[in-house]
């Protein structure tokens, strides 16, 4: 500021200055009074366009003693040292997954220069900010972070990065309105307390989520082989809980329920994603079933049909049989259980005689699981029969020698049976119902070929008890069991003792495929059987006697084609015949050929078949002589 006088004056201090909106510095002269000089620094936080400093005139005098009069006002001049100040509004002040919010920041006059190095941001983003009405307002979108739960967040504008027309920076920090973050998903675990669980056992299943949920049911689970009760909370939607019944009659190791994540909410709103597996749990549901009774002097045994194992650990009482022998009570005195072999002995009182009639019957000691009883591995309890009759096994009285006729040339006696090997056990095959022997001759039990030997002691004879269900393997529930003989190197039915050739290795039986073609019936599943060829055999021959009640009609495999063709059928060397009131499939199968199931030659065939009815309408069959056309 500088105050020129007319001419040298003496007295001047700032006491004859009014300053509007500022103050000086002390005014001073360097020419002996003209001209007075002083800094002019504007008041903080001012901003008037109209400001002047007014000087009495009457406080200078002059080197004669004159003192001026009146005022004098210096030119206009404009204060503007207001800082720029905002205010922060986030609309949305609670934010979950997908949404997001409309950001302002409001100045008290126009800025230049703010971008979003500006602005600290918790617990999100911000797009880049924009004015339209030259810097006073300014707005961005704000997205919230993902996984993130948190209350208290606010966006914070350092005020110096903004600057005002006059080129004040703003001060401090501004804080936003508080606005909570809501984007963690809710997960879950799902834990089955009992992982291996049997007949008439249930298990507690509880979901535990890592927040509160709403909207949880039974639909957005998926339960393997069997059952969940409604699922219900205590602790307002964290911990859930349901039952889990197993499904009856099922052997399956391998089991989980599966949580649809997105079927629940929580409190914000946030649905979960994906999907949950609980543990691992294990069913055995499908009881032991009993299959046939065979009595050798006095020892009975029961044999069974079970996937796994019996249990010989905790045999039943010897109270839960009950055997007669001619209509009179023979009573149990011992009980064995032979786990592998699936069967259950009984040591009776009193020998049975040859050709004396024999039942037994079973009760299981409860409806529910019991500790001792017939049961498999995983404690299924096997169920109650009632008088069965056994087969009787025991060998006739010697017949009295009669009178030496005159002598004769002795006929070669015939060499002894080879070991049987064929993984069946004897009780099994000593079960099986005997059909005419030779000339006529009468049936002779274990004998299911009718050749006048016991299967147990052939190896190229095979006889057991199959399930009568196409899911005889994974679910037999209680389907009645039918025996089935198989004959290798058959000859009509009978071993060619004349040019041994195979021997039978196992003898099984399996689940019917899926996607059978229309009309063809499986009423057994498959059987599945392997034999080894000897001295050289290249293909072999096979005779599978079956109950001519079950209406097959033919020994059905896939070609190479998904063909399904009768084996037993004239066009592939085979053919079908009734031998003593069974049914007798007869059929060829080359090794490594098509029909042999492991494509190699390597002496063994393998073979899993269906003997099956398929209508000869859907086929193109035509009967003809006890065959059947393909």
């Amino acid at each position: 500021m500088t105050i020129t006088f007319s001419e040298k004056v003496t007295g001047l201090t700032n006491a004859a200055l009014t300053v509007a909106n500022g103050s000086l510095s002390a005014v001073s002269t360097s020419d002996g009074g003209i001209t007075w000089t002083a800094t002019l620094t504007p008041d903080a936080s001012i901003t008037d366009t109209s400001n002047v400093i007014t000087l009495d005139n009457s406080a200078a005098i002059d080197l004669s003693g004159n003192a001026g009069s009146g005022s004098t006002d210096s030119n206009t001049y404009a204060v503007d040292t207001a800082r720029p100040t905002a205010s922060i509004v986030v609309a949305d002040s609670a934010l979950s997954v997908g949404e997001s919010s409309l950001v302002t920041i409001t100045f008290s006059e126009k800025v230049t220069g703010l971008t979003n190095a500006a602005l600290t941001v918790a617990n999100g983003s911000l797009s880049a900010v924009g004015s339209i009405d030259g810097g006073l307002t300014w707005t961005a979108t704000f997205t919230p972070a993902s996984d993130i739960t948190e209350t208290a967040n606010v966006i914070t504008l350092d005020n110096s990065a903004a600057i005002d027309l006059s080129g004040n920076a703003g001060s401090g920090t501004t804080d936003s309105n508080t606005y909570a973050v809501d984007t963690a998903r809710p997960t879950a675990s799902i834990v089955v307390a009992d992982s291996s669980l049997s007949a008439g056992e249930t298990s507690l299943v509880t979901i535990t989520f890592s927040e509160a949920v709403s909207g949880f049911t039974n639909a957005a689970l998926q339960v393997a082989n069997g059952t969940l009760t409604p699922v219900s909370t205590t602790d307002s939607g964290v911990t859930w809980t349901a039952t889990f019944t197993p499904d009856a009659n099922l052997t399956d190791a391998s089991n989980v329920i599966t949580l649809d994540n997105s079927a629940v909410r929580d409190a914000a709103g946030n649905t979960g994603s994906g999907t949950t597996d609980s543990n691992n749990y294990a069913i055995d549901t499908a009881r032991p079933i009993f299959s046939a009774a065979a009595v050798v002097s006095n020892q009975l045994v029961l044999s069974y049909i079970e996937t796994t194992t019996l249990d010989a650990a905790h045999p039943p009482g010897i109270g839960a049989f009950a055997v007669t022998t001619n209509g009179a009570a023979n009573p149990v005195t011992g009980v064995a259980v032979d786990a592998a072999a699936k069967t259950v002995t009984l040591t009776l009182t009193t020998a049975v005689a040859y050709s004396q009639a024999v039942t037994v019957a079973y009760t299981d000691p409860t409806a529910g699981n019991d500790v001792n009883a017939i049961q498999d591995a995983a404690g299924n309890d096997a169920a109650s029969f009632g008088p069965t009759v056994a087969t009787n096994s025991t060998s006739a009285p010697p017949t009295p020698t009669p009178p030496l006729p005159e002598p004769v040339e002795p006929t070669p006696t015939p060499p002894t049976p080879a070991g049987d090997k064929d993984g069946i056990p004897p009780a099994m095959e000593d079960s099986a119902p005997g059909i005419p022997g030779p000339g006529g001759a009468a049936p002779i039990a274990g004998d299911g070929n009718g050749d006048g030997i016991k299967d147990s002691l052939q190896a190229e004879v095979a006889s057991t008890a199959f399930v009568l269900s196409p899911t005889s393997q994974s679910q037999p529930g209680s389907a009645p069991a039918t025996f089935v003989t198989l004959v290798t190197n058959s000859l009509d039915g009978k071993v060619d003792s004349a040019s041994p050739s195979s021997r039978i290795t196992s003898f099984t039986q399996k689940d019917a495929p899926a996607n059978l073609p229309e009309g063809l019936e499986m009423p057994m599943g498959l059987v599945s059987f392997t034999a080894e060829l000897l001295n050289g055999a290249s293909s072999e021959s096979f005779s599978l006697y079956v109950d001519a009640s079950l209406g097959i009609n033919g020994y059905w495999k896939q070609d190479s084609t998904g063909t399904w063709a009768n084996l037993a059928s004239e066009p592939y060397g085979g053919k079908t015949v009734l031998e003593g009131g069974r049914l007798r499939l007869d059929f060829q199968i080359a090794d490594g050929g098509e029909f042999d199931a492991d494509g190699k030659v390597d002496g063994i065939i393998t073979d899993p078949g269906a003997p099956a009815y398929m209508p000869l309408s859907i086929v193109g069959l035509a009967p003809e002589v006890a065959a059947f056309w393909f």
